[in-house]
């Protein structure tokens, strides 16, 4: 009984990491998989094989308060894993909703059934296709390394990891790094239309009599698509960088949480 006891406290501490982080990552959306049962089962395999090097130090929890304690220290750490880990993705899919504002198709936005929020065409193709490349090129594999290192630079029953005071100016900089990969991803397409955008205006500017607003958003749109076909390869080629980037987590996290 002890022994049960002591697998279910070990458990308890496991989980927490592990469960928060995927909550914020697109590619564990509980709409992705079917649930949030089969995404909390996710984090439940993932925390297992991390029970054999727990149990021996249950010993230092030495009260329920302590346990409550390091549970929400685990979250904590969590959830700045989740905020790192998601930032390309938001960025990626941000970049379509940027191409797409700027070709006039935002009276197109729609429901991204991964995350639930209002966005474009463009930004939930672009999200989707980051998410899938995120598996298939082995991504997820170097996610996961980096995770399991966390536990070595704050062992679960280390309580607690002090913040330090310029972690707000560290989180501004993460959603700066977001707005920076978004427009870098974006660049070539919103350069192309600005581009085309200009010609429209001379256009208009020496034959008056065209309505140029109604030539404007296909014009537009095909010179994005195109230019997205030339340079789609690099597009992702960029997503991926920025990924292997973000998950070198125990290095972002080591100045947040020493």
């Amino acid at each position: 009984m002890n022994g049960l006891s002591d697998l279910i406290l070990a458990f308890s501490l496991c989980l927490p990491r592990f469960f928060v982080a995927l909550i914020l990552i697109p590619g564990f959306a509980k709409q992705l998989l079917g649930g949030a049962v089969i995404r909390n089962s996710i984090a439940a395999a993932l925390a297992l094989p991390l029970l054999p090097s727990v149990i021996p130090h249950l010993g230092e929890v030495q009260s329920g308060t302590m346990l409550i304690g390091l549970i929400a220290k685990e979250a904590v750490i969590g959830l700045f894993i989740g905020f790192i880990s998601a930032i390309p993705f938001w960025a990626i899919e941000s970049a379509g909703f940027v191409i797409d504002n700027q070709r006039g198709a935002s009276m197109a936005s729609t429901l991204n059934p991964l995350s639930g929020d209002q966005t474009s065409p463009l930004g939930i193709l672009f999200n989707h296709a980051g998410t899938s490349l995120f598996f298939i090129s082995g991504s997820v594999l170097l996610w996961l390394s980096a995770f399991y290192k966390t536990f070595l630079l704050w062992p679960m029953t280390d309580f607690p990891p002090q913040l330090v005071f310029n972690s707000v100016t560290l989180v501004f900089e993460c959603f700066s790094e977001l707005m920076n990969i978004t427009w870098r991803l974006a660049a070539p397409a919103i350069i192309t239309m600005f581009l085309s955008e200009f010609g429209l205006g001379l256009m208009n500017r020496f034959t008056p009599q065209m309505n140029v607003f109604f030539l404007a958003m296909p014009i537009k749109s095909g010179i994005a698509l195109l230019v997205l076909l030339l340079y789609i390869s690099l597009f992702f080629d960029a997503f991926l960088l920025e990924l292997a980037d973000f998950f070198l987590l125990t290095e972002q996290l080591e100045a947040w949480l020493p």
